[in-house]
């Protein structure tokens, strides 16, 4: 005699809004923000997960979140000293107000991390959604992560994912 259990999960990933810089009283980002690349690996994380979820009897809702498209502006969120000149240090794309209502529903948030020159953005999100959602359970992911877990784990992630992710990520939410 088998008994199946089924379970409902809500995931949501999510592409925090892009880092850019400006010398303090311009207008001008130094270098290129993007905002519009593709998102591909939460693609990938995402391809197939909700059937082979399924197939182990878990109901998975999987939204990738692009808060570098959505909402889009342009937010100051520090500054810093280089070289004599004052930097400011600004997020472009939605604020996470914006997503607040996903992220209160979410059992497990994912954030991509692939960049360190984004890991600040990413680990002020992480503490953002255990503000809104204390039972969320916080999982980062990406090249900047796999270098550095232990920074994203002292600040609010409650597991990194090394390397690849699809097949970890699975047995996780499994």
């Amino acid at each position: 005699f088998n008994k199946v259990y089924i379970f409902m999960i809500n995931i949501n990933l999510y592409a925090v809004p892009a880092p850019g810089q400006r010398i303090k009283g311009e207008d001008q980002f130094l270098g290129t923000v993007r905002t519009h690349m593709h998102k591909a690996p939460l693609t990938a994380l995402t391809a197939n997960l909700e059937e082979r979820l399924g197939e182990e009897g878990i109901i998975a809702a999987i939204r990738i979140v692009d808060m570098q498209t959505r909402n889009t502006s342009i937010e100051k969120y520090g500054e810093f000293d280089f070289g004599g000149l004052k930097l400011e240090k600004y997020r472009v794309g939605c604020s996470f107000n914006d997503v607040e209502d996903s992220v209160k529903e979410s059992d497990i948030v994912g954030i991509n991390a692939n960049f360190t020159h984004s890991r600040l953005i990413v680990t002020d999100f992480a503490k953002y959604v255990k503000q809104k959602n204390k039972k969320a359970v916080v999982v980062i992911g990406g090249t900047d992560a796999t270098s550095d877990p232990e920074y994203y784990l002292r600040n609010d992630a409650d597991v990194v994912v090394k390397g690849e992710g699809e097949v970890t990520f699975r047995r996780l939410i499994k």
